[in-house]
């Protein structure tokens, strides 16, 4: 009877743990691994102008992600305070 008692206990407790972290974990999306990524995800984005090569690049692309990324871009002035402007 006791060993009948301890297996219950054991089972009850194991299933109960795993019931607990199912229902409390939080389900993440899958990582964004590309541009073609950050378009579809639907989050806005900021983009700091340096004034540098990458800037033109992106501009004058053919690609068309790229060129969603360039019309949709949201732009922070380059300067001492710039990351602390960003809103997230």
């Amino acid at each position: 009877m006791g060993i009948w008692l301890l297996s219950v206990f054991v089972l009850s407790a194991g299933y109960g743990g795993s019931l607990r972290a199912f229902l409390t974990t939080p389900t993440y999306e899958d990582p964004i691994n590309d541009l073609e990524g950050v378009v579809k995800s639907g989050m806005p984005w900021d983009l700091i102008l340096y004034g540098e090569e990458v800037e033109s690049q992106l501009e004058n692309s053919q690609d068309p992600i790229e060129q969603v990324i360039w019309k949709k871009k949201r732009v922070i002035e380059y300067g001492s305070d710039s990351y602390a402007r960003v809103k997230f």
